[in-house]
C-alpha cells in the first residue's frame, strides 16, 4: 500500500495507550482485543493525526522535526506505521487505493 497516493490519513478509532518506562508503548482495541507495539514515536503520530488528518508526508516531515532527526532516514519506519495503522482500523485514508473518494 503506497500511503502517499491516498491523501491524508484520518483516524477512525481512538484507541488506548498503555505508555512503558523504556520508551515503548502499546496502543490497543480491546473491543476485538488487538494491539499494535510502538515507541514513544508512534504515540506521538497517533496524538498528531486525532489533531488532525495529515498525508503520509506531512507526519513524516512534522514528526522528524519534532525529534529534530532527517525525514530521509525514518520515512520507511514511519510509512509502515501508518500503514500498520491503516490496515488495523485505527485509521484509513481519504482516498481508496483505485482513487476514489471515501464517503464519510
Amino acid at each position: 500500500m503506497n500511503l502517499k497516493e491516498l491523501g491524508p490519513i484520518h483516524i477512525t478509532y481512538d484507541p488506548v495507550v498503555k505508555d512503558f518506562s523504556n520508551g515503548s508503548a502499546v496502543i490497543i482495541n480491546p473491543d476485538i482485543p488487538e494491539w499494535i507495539r510502538t515507541s514513544c514515536v508512534g504515540v506521538w503520530i497517533l496524538d498528531l493525526l486525532r489533531r488532525k488528518p495529515l498525508s503520509a508526508d506531512e507526519v513524516i516531515v512534522q514528526a522528524a522535526k519534532h525529534y529534530g532527526i532527517p525525514s530521509e532516514s525514518r520515512s520507511v519506519p514511519m510509512s509502515k506505521f501508518l500503514e500498520i495503522l491503516v490496515t488495523h482500523g485505527y485509521a484509513r485514508t481519504e482516498y481508496e487505493p483505485n482513487n476514489r473518494e471515501i464517503d464519510e
